[in-house]
């Protein structure tokens, strides 16, 4: 019987071996690194704080390689500053006694249920919609929104940095009912024809 290494004991391509954790995994040997540990509200104000500064720092990997170039090599550093970004998210987990693991999979689960992979799509945002519903289509005309309206934008006058909005709707458009000839209002007015004139 010939011997075989076992694939699931092996590590991927492109890891090294004995350093490919699961995030939970991560989590629990992150905890060991961590100074703050067995004080979870100050564990957590640490971890925040070094998530905002790790995530300036990533920034700021990407502001020099948009002046430098290919000169700034960006990968190196935004490698290394996403790893610290992971640390103190495993941080913050452990302060509030989450698991990373879960938290990622509980992430994937509502991403791919809003966009599925499969589905053919032309951006995040193309999701189909039911047709227009107007709710108020079966109220009196009296009781029903506006169906246009504008949007005047007029600056105070004593105070011209301020802005302000000026609203004007415009009433449904419908047909008046009958008997409704020269009644103005919310009932447009209605034309009425020419009466014939009775022979003498």
């Amino acid at each position: 019987m010939t011997g075989t290494a076992d694939p699931a004991t092996q590590p991927r391509a492109g890891t090294k071996a004995g350093l490919l954790v699961e995030l939970s995994e991560y989590q629990r040997l992150a905890a060991q690194t961590d100074q703050q540990a067995g004080d979870s509200e100050r564990q957590l104000l640490v971890a925040l704080l070094g998530l905002a500064g790790e995530v300036g720092t990533l920034l700021t990997e990407h502001k020099k390689w948009l002046r430098d170039g290919d000169a700034h090599d960006r990968v190196t550093g935004v490698n290394e500053d996403i790893g610290d970004i992971l640390w103190y998210l495993a941080a913050a987990a452990s302060a509030l006694g989450l698991d990373l693991g879960d938290a990622a999979q509980a992430n994937l689960g509502k991403t791919t249920d809003r966009w599925p992979p499969t589905r053919d799509r032309a951006g995040p945002f193309d999701v189909p919609l039911p047709p227009p519903r107007i709710f108020d289509a079966d109220f009196r005309h009296e009781q029903q929104l506006p169906r246009r309206l504008t949007v005047a934008l007029a600056s105070l006058p004593n105070d011209p940095s301020r802005v302000i909005g000026i609203v004007r709707w415009l009433p449904v458009a419908r047909r008046d009912p009958p008997g409704a000839c020269g009644r103005t209002g919310l009932v447009s007015r209605h034309t009425c024809p020419a009466r014939p004139q009775a022979e003498g």
